[in-house]
C-alpha cells in the first residue's frame, strides 16, 4: 500500500471519529441510574427524578400539567424529557376552600428544583 492510500485511510478514519464524538458531545447518552438527569443541547432527560412536594398548609391536591399527582407532602418520581421549549406547570389546590389556588411554572431549559413549595393563603 502506498502512503498516500495510508495517509488517505487515516484521514478518513479521524474524521470518522471526530464526527462521532461530536454526535456524542451533543447528544449524550441518557443515565440509566435512579434520581438521575442528563443534559442534552435541547433539554434535559429525567429518569426517576425525586422532587419533595409540600405546601403550608398541608393537604393540598398537586397537578402536573393538570394530571393530579398527589397530596402533600409527597415524593415524586419524575421521568421524561423536556425540550427547552417546554413548561411543566404544577398547581396546588388546597383543601380549605377560603385558600386560594397558587401555581408554579418550570421551563425546560433549567433543571427541575429537587424541592417544591406552596403557601397557601388567602391573600
Amino acid at each position: 500500500m502506498s502512503m498516500r492510500k495510508i495517509f488517505g485511510t487515516i484521514v478518513i478514519a479521524a474524521c470518522v471519529l471526530l464526527t462521532a464524538f461530536s454526535i456524542y458531545a451533543e447528544n449524550p447518552p441518557h443515565e440509566a441510574g435512579p434520581n438521575s438527569f442528563s443534559r442534552s443541547t435541547d433539554g434535559f432527560y429525567y429518569n426517576e427524578y425525586e422532587i419533595e412536594i409540600t405546601s403550608l398548609p398541608r393537604g393540598a391536591k398537586i397537578e402536573w400539567n393538570a394530571k393530579e399527582i398527589g397530596t402533600t407532602p409527597f415524593l415524586y418520581k419524575f421521568t421524561g424529557t423536556l425540550k427547552n421549549g417546554d413548561y411543566v406547570i404544577v398547581r396546588a389546590t388546597p383543601s380549605d376552600p377560603d385558600l386560594d389556588l397558587k401555581a408554579q411554572v418550570f421551563r425546560g431549559f433549567r433543571q427541575l428544583p429537587k424541592e417544591i413549595h406552596f403557601r397557601l393563603s388567602s391573600e
